[in-house]
């Protein structure tokens, strides 16, 4: 992300200089967040302390939800959509934490997804 971009972040973020790739963080909605993009690899974090839950994205872009999602998980992973190919979400006291392999522009997507599982789960500031 060029430095002329970064006027772009969402609401609350900033880039954080990393020799490593691009790091951006901040505060959103009372909610810590981290996005880290290295080599293709993208994680986001919101520390929203959540049930337990995991979802892995199918063949098809679906996210599906382990037997255990508790169900307002299933609902909002339900309504997320279809661009979630290779995409792994876990979730618990901890945090959100969605990762995959991506460019850097799909950062929006995931941040998303993510505070809306945390509002759907009741989330608190882990």
């Amino acid at each position: 992300m060029d430095e002329d971009l970064s006027e772009l972040l969402p609401r609350g973020l900033h880039r954080v200089e990393d020799a490593a790739g691009v790091h951006v963080t901040g505060v959103r909605d009372g909610f810590r967040v981290d996005i880290r993009h290295t080599g293709g690899a993208m994680v986001t974090r919101v520390a929203a302390a959540v049930p337990e839950l995991q979802a892995l994205g199918n063949a098809a872009g679906t996210l599906v939800p382990d037997a255990g999602a508790p169900p307002t998980a299933v609902a909002a992973l339900c309504r997320a959509g279809s661009s979630w190919r290779d995409v792994r979400v876990s979730g618990g006291p901890g945090g959100l934490v969605a990762v995959r392999r991506s460019e850097l522009s799909e950062y929006a997507h995931d941040l998303r997804l993510l505070e809306t599982l945390a509002t759907a789960l009741g989330g608190t500031p882990a």
